[in-house]
C-alpha cells in the first residue's frame, strides 16, 4: 500500500530485528571483540556502550542509512530471572528500507544475507595483516543461518523529477534554506 500510494505515504525507517533466548550471540564477548576490532565491516564507526540497561554494540553510524545495533534486550526492559534476550536490529532507512523490503525474498533470509554483506567477526591471524582474509569466528559462523549476501545500496540514476528534488529540499537543504 505504501509503494502504490508515493505521494501519500513513505516508509522512512524500518527496523528489523532478531530477537536471540538461546544465547547464540554472547553479547559480552561482541563487546570485546568489538573494543578489539576482531571483525569486518562496512562501516568504520563503531562504538559500545555499557550502563544501567546493559552493553551495547553499535556498529556504523546513528546518522547514516543503515546500522546495527546489539544490545541486552532483557535488561533494558527490567527483567532479572537471568534468562537471555539479546537483540540484533537493524535500522535502516529511506530508500535502503524501500530497498529491504521490495526484495523477494521472506524476512530471516533478508535479514541474515543483509547481515553477511555488513558485518562479520573474525579469528585474527598472525601471519595475515589483512582481517578481510581472516577465518570466520566459529560463533559467529555458528549463528549465521545463511551464506549469501545482498546489498540494498541502489546507484542513483539519472532520473531526477519533482519528488527527488522535494525531497532533497526538505531532508538535504531544509535547514540551508532556512538559515539563508
Amino acid at each position: 500500500e505504501i509503494f502504490e500510494n508515493p505521494g501519500q505515504m513513505n516508509l522512512t525507517r524500518l527496523d528489523v530485528a532478531y530477537d536471540d533466548f538461546e544465547g547464540l550471540l554472547d553479547l559480552d564477548l561482541l563487546t570485546d571483540e568489538t573494543r578489539a576490532q576482531h571483525y569486518v565491516s562496512r562501516w568504520r564507526d563503531w562504538n559500545t556502550e555499557e550502563g544501567s540497561k546493559g552493553k551495547t554494540v553499535i556498529l556504523g553510524s546513528k546518522k547514516s542509512e543503515i546500522y546495527i545495533r546489539i544490545y541486552d534486550k532483557a535488561r533494558e526492559r527490567g527483567f532479572t530471572d537471568g534468562g537471555n534476550w539479546v537483540r540484533l536490529e537493524f535500522q535502516i532507512k529511506n530508500d535502503y528500507a524501500k530497498n529491504f523490503a521490495c526484495l523477494d525474498m521472506n524476512i530471516s533470509d533478508k535479514f541474515f544475507a543483509l547481515l553477511n554483506n555488513y558485518v562479520r567477526f573474525v579469528i585474527p591471524s598472525e601471519t595475515e595483516s589483512n582481517n578481510r582474509r581472516w577465518p570466520i569466528a566459529p560463533y559467529w559462523q555458528n549463528f549465521l543461518q545463511s551464506q549469501e549476501s545482498i546489498r540494498i545500496y541502489e546507484k542513483p540514476g539519472v532520473e531526477y523529477n519533482e519528488l527527488h528534488l522535494e525531497r532533497y529540499v526538505f531532508q538535504q537543504a531544509g535547514n540551508s534554506i532556512d538559515a539563508f
